[in-house]
């Protein structure tokens, strides 16, 4: 079985897992522009992935910014909590079927 998920099993680097992306500190960097400039909370996390200004036409960038800032303000924080604090290994754990994951030795 393959796993596919932007987020999972953590989205966040740990002690005993430094494969996630940011650390808690860097996603709390992304909550606090949520709630005073929303723009460069847009900026900051569009650069966590590998598109660029380029990737996609203007119009579509247009279309993708929008529903952005129509986005609640509190349910982008509260995502954002999500991804900074779920753990999901344990969940993992569960899965009977052989798949690939990073945190185990086996799989």
């Amino acid at each position: 079985m393959a796993l596919f998920g932007a987020a999972g099993p953590t989205w966040t680097k740990r002690a005993d897992f430094n494969y996630g992306l940011w650390t808690k500190e860097d996603v709390n960097g992304l909550i606090n522009p949520n709630n005073t400039n929303r723009l460069e909370l847009f900026a900051k996390f569009g650069k966590i992935f590998p598109a660029n200004e380029n990737s996609v036409s203007a119009g579509h960038g247009a279309w993708s910014g929008n529903l952005q800032a129509q986005a609640s303000p509190y349910a982008m924080a509260e995502g954002l909590k999500i991804l900074r604090d779920n753990d999901l290994r344990d969940d993992l754990k569960k899965i009977a079927v052989p798949y690939l994951d990073p945190s185990r030795k086996t799989g």
